[in-house]
């Protein structure tokens, strides 16, 4: 099989794994729930289960008589952070399927040998068609987050089933980014162990390195403002604290800084391996040319301008981003962050 079928049949695996993961299946049968057979919006779909989930949750809380959570103050409040919840989860959906239209789509076009595609799929089929690790992480994910966000929140209360219910829900849906995040951190962590056919006189500029350092951005930029959103809502309500903010440094500003850097890294390796091919070809010529006793005045110039371009090559960057870059990204984080915690000290 050429290599341009086997990128076309990896492209196809990874689609159906991923339309068959469990998250894709759940929201699936919930639209074709509510379009009675047709399959209705994402976004109409976060709205209907995340107005269940209010009503659920406040109708537990009143059966129970937990009447700190039954008044219309308490009702608001969960309506806020359901009506997040309705804008979160198409927005993480969305940007995990534009991560995997672009691998399989783009991506896959840069590996030209089996051995990296066999990779990619391993990848995928692991992360993608794994439903007992994606059900178990956003189970996990819900359950832990959600005790930890009322004991947090409420600290000296009586627990709440109703609260902590709705609490539960929101986090079991938006989960779907914890995994992505997961997974993303998985495949950054074996990019360098892949051979991406880049630009052998200049790597850096490569297309696909650039293409997918952005895609890598924007993942980034999304769930760093959907966090500093949490933290500003957090604020309005007055539910602001420390350990809300440990919270928030332990599950998404560390992941976000880790795939940051693992990814940077990953480019950086792709770069030098590139890079040091190249420089031996040229050292190896300019060897060869240089290994006679008598040059004439043509084979000086072609050395000479060998040399010269052996000395460019040697000199391009090793990495897309430098320093400042890092920098910025981590200056980014911590505003939000920072003026969270002033917030939550009351200074």
């Amino acid at each position: 099989m050429s290599i341009q079928n086997e990128q076309q049949a990896a492209s196809q695996v990874i689609a159906d794994l991923y339309e068959n993961t469990l998250f894709q299946r759940y929201w699936r049968a919930i639209g074709k729930f509510i379009g009675r057979g047709k399959q209705a919006s994402l976004w109409v779909n976060a709205a209907i289960v995340m107005a269940a989930n209010l009503l659920l949750g406040v109708t537990v809380s009143a059966l129970l008589g937990e009447t700190q959570f039954t008044t219309w103050r308490a009702i608001l409040v969960n309506f806020m952070w359901v009506v997040y919840g309705v804008l979160l989860i198409p927005l993480f959906i969305g940007m995990n399927t534009r991560m995997v239209e672009f691998l399989r789509l783009r991506f896959v076009k840069s590996l030209q040998n089996e051995h990296d595609i066999d990779k990619l799929l391993r990848w995928a089929t692991q992360w993608f068609g794994n439903h007992i690790a994606q059900w178990f992480v956003s189970l996990g994910f819900g359950i832990a987050i959600a005790l930890l966000t009322f004991y947090s929140i409420y600290p000296s209360a009586r627990f709440s089933v109703g609260q902590t219910l709705i609490y539960f829900i929101c986090f079991f849906h938006v989960a779907v980014a914890v995994y992505g995040l997961l997974s993303l951190l998985a495949f950054a962590s074996m990019l360098d162990k892949l051979s991406l056919v880049l630009y052998s006189d200049d790597p850096a500029s490569s297309p696909i390195l650039l293409q997918l350092s952005r895609q890598l951005r924007d993942y980034i930029l999304v769930l760093a403002c959907a966090t500093a959103g949490l933290l500003l809502l957090d604020g309005v309500v007055g539910s602001l604290n420390i350990m809300v903010i440990l919270i928030t440094l332990v599950f998404s500003w560390i992941p976000i800084l880790a795939l940051f850097v693992l990814g940077n890294q990953a480019f950086s390796q792709q770069i030098i391996r590139v890079k040091h091919e190249r420089l031996e070809k040229l050292q190896s010529e300019i060897m060869q040319r240089s290994d006679v006793k008598e040059m004439d005045k043509d084979t000086i110039d072609q050395l000479t301008s060998l040399m010269d371009f052996h000395d460019r090559v040697r000199a391009i960057r090793n990495s897309l981003h430098n320093s400042e870059s890092f920098r910025n990204l981590v200056g980014s984080l911590a505003l939000p962050l920072l003026a969270a915690i002033l917030s939550a000290i009351d200074v």
